[in-house]
């Protein structure tokens, strides 16, 4: 689970049934009119707390996997396999395998992310042979909600080309989401239990509804396509909150936060141990722990055997439950027992990814603000041009027996002019990372109190300051600078505000006509992720905006040029024909057409068609 700019990924709000009809016949590839991302500052180069070290062997597995390693690259090699994600976790399977569970992922070749032929799921799986083995090839298969591989099939309607997710509501019309927390098998290996946060849509972004889980059979993970239907918790205990301020609070406006169980689950001495998390304030990341144990693998799916820890001891009632010990926790981490003592492992619950840390504790109950410091992530830099953030600290058991695994995820905050995140031009970033600490680090005599994390002020490009008229805009902006204090307001999503540019931002548009009949028409980038809707006027007519079909909504031109066909409207060749062209950011839906109080930008300069020569 991310706060981040990917929540905007997917297919566009637009009407775009046509979306590929319309000519673009300079279109750069992806990436083409970025600067190259900064280099990762190599994981060697991070600050080793208490021998942690990155494991690059597993890092690099998902990065060749996500690349294409052992195919030819192609669209149909790539279609439907995993090529980055978030949510990190896994779980060992009988005959030496591993099942990783993912949250938000891309499928499809990296390259043509941010394009209409890669899909977006809000959760996926990932098959192993070799529960311990690095090699890209030991992941045998991504597993899906189905339908993959259509992207480019235009013979069905637009919205019914992409990937299915396959642990999803099977309500028709239904908005929301499911992401994975904690996973384990049964005693005898053949079934496994998933939890989940159901979210739904929320203003920009989302808020979470409730907790929920899946039981699977072993062999379900032999297929490639899956589909089920969570049993949701259909009344979360809420916990409530001091009313959040609607003028600055722009993540989760909800006043009331529900107690999510199954963030983690842990079996010792005859008890399976759930905890729940539950937000401390909707603007922050922090989270306050609670415990649940039942006596059974089944008793997790049956709510009303589960007893509460109310402070001194397990009692029957979810009202009973009270918060545990004197930690606050991120959403996503995890709790082993090493050395004889007991380890909340997470990143330091900082809105942007503190360091990871792990908390001792006798008992499970027992958890307090004293803390040794395990690794401070090399990519955890909020400034310009990168803006990384990290979060998810998970353990991933059976690799080592002196050495505890852990993964945490990588995402930006970082888009485009034209509100594109930044991790659709680099596929590097939205994957997970891998550390080994050798157990003889858990000391629980080191364990200090916490100091504050460095207060982390992201710089970011003023975005009303242009970079020049004719000049494409490929900068990197902050997309949460508004929320932190800074210039860019955040709205819609976190996209940078385009108002002040008052002035044309696209010149040079030219049009000529074609000894074919065709009037071709040219004009300078605004910049990345910016799109195009087109404009004629013919003699004696008005300003009349292409159209779908004619009568649809606008349509729109996604590179810098466009071949139109005037004579099919009865203009004579060579005749006067005029064009303009006005840019819009391509996800900031507050510009595109139909839009409630729809904003714009400034029209190109106007260019009349020139006689053939």
């Amino acid at each position: 689970m991310s706060l981040s700019s990917r929540r905007a990924v997917g297919v566009l709000g637009l009407a775009v049934t046509a979306a590929l009809t319309f000519a673009t016949t300079s279109q750069p590839a992806l990436g083409a009119d970025l600067p190259a991302p900064p280099a990762a500052v190599a994981a060697a180069n991070a600050p080793k707390v208490s021998g942690a070290v990155a494991l690059t062997s597993l890092t690099n597995m998902f990065a060749s996997y996500g690349n294409g390693s052992g195919t030819n690259g192609s669209y149909e090699a790539l279609c439907a396999r995993w090529s980055g994600a978030d949510g990190t976790q896994s779980v060992v399977l009988p005959g030496n395998r591993r099942l990783w569970s993912f949250s938000d992922t891309y499928l499809g070749r990296p390259s043509e992310r941010g394009g209409f032929f890669v899909s977006f799921l809000r959760n996926s799986m990932v098959v192993q042979d070799g529960a311990t083995s690095s090699d890209p090839a030991s992941l045998k298969r991504t597993i899906t909600g189905g339908n993959t591989c259509q992207e480019k099939n235009q013979n069905r309607e637009f919205f019914e080309r992409y990937a299915h997710t396959p642990i999803r509501s099977n309500a028709i019309g239904v908005s929301n989401w499911y992401w994975n927390t904690a996973a384990l098998t049964n005693p005898a290996g053949d079934k496994v239990l998933k939890f989940h946060v159901k979210n739904s849509p929320h203003l920009d972004l989302w808020k979470e509804d409730t907790w929920a889980w899946t039981l699977h059979d072993v062999s379900d993970f032999g297929s490639v396509t899956m589909g089920r239907s969570p049993v949701d918790h259909p009344n979360p205990r809420i916990r409530s909150t001091t009313p959040d301020d609607p003028a600055t609070l722009k993540v989760d406006e909800t006043t009331h936060h529900p107690i999510l169980w199954g963030a983690e689950v842990v079996r010792d001495g005859g008890f399976f141990y759930v905890y729940g998390v539950a937000k401390v304030h909707a603007t922050t990341a922090s989270r306050e722990l609670f415990l649940a144990r039942t006596t059974s693998f089944a008793g997790l799916t049956n709510f009303s055997s589960w007893n509460f820890y109310n402070g001194s001891t397990f009692v029957p009632g979810e009202t009973n439950a009270r918060a545990v010990g004197n930690i606050n926790t991120s959403p996503g981490f995890s709790v082993r027992k090493i050395n004889g003592t007991w380890w909340n492992i997470q990143h330091e619950p900082d809105w942007w990814g503190g360091d990871v840390v792990a908390h001792p504790a006798s008992t499970l109950w027992g958890f307090t603000s004293k803390a040794i410091r395990l690794y401070t992530t090399p990519e955890g830099d909020l400034r310009s041009p990168k803006y990384y953030y990290h979060y998810d600290a998970r353990v991933h058991d059976g690799y080592y027996t002196d050495q505890t695994v852990f993964s945490y995820n990588v995402n930006s905050d970082a888009k485009t002019v034209g509100c594109g995140p930044v991790i659709d031009r680099d596929p590097t970033i939205y994957r997970p990372r891998f550390v080994r600490v050798p157990n003889s680090s858990f000391k629980a005599s080191l364990a200090q109190p916490l100091s504050a994390t460095p207060t982390k002020t992201p710089s970011s490009p003023n975005p009303g300051t242009s970079t020049g008229v004719g000049v494409p805009d490929t900068r990197w902006f902050y997309n949460r600078s508004g929320f932190l204090g800074g210039s860019d307001p955040y709205f819609s999503g976190g996209c940078p505000n385009l108002q002040p540019r008052a002035t044309a931002q696209v010149v040079n548009l030219s049009a000529a006509w074609q000894a074919d009949g065709t009037v071709k028409l040219d004009w300078t980038s605004f910049g990345t992720d910016m799109w195009y809707y087109v404009e004629r006027k013919v003699p004696g007519g008005s300003w009349t905006p292409f159209r779908f079909d004619g009568i649809g909504p606008k349509s729109w031109a996604t590179g810098t040029s466009h071949v139109d066909l005037p004579m099919l409207l009865g203009v004579p060749k060579n005749a006067a024909v005029q064009y303009r062209v006005q840019p819009f950011p391509k996800n900031d839906k507050r510009y595109h057409d139909g839009a409630a109080d729809q904003l714009t930008l400034a029209y190109s300069n106007v260019a009349t068609a020139t006689p053939t020569g």
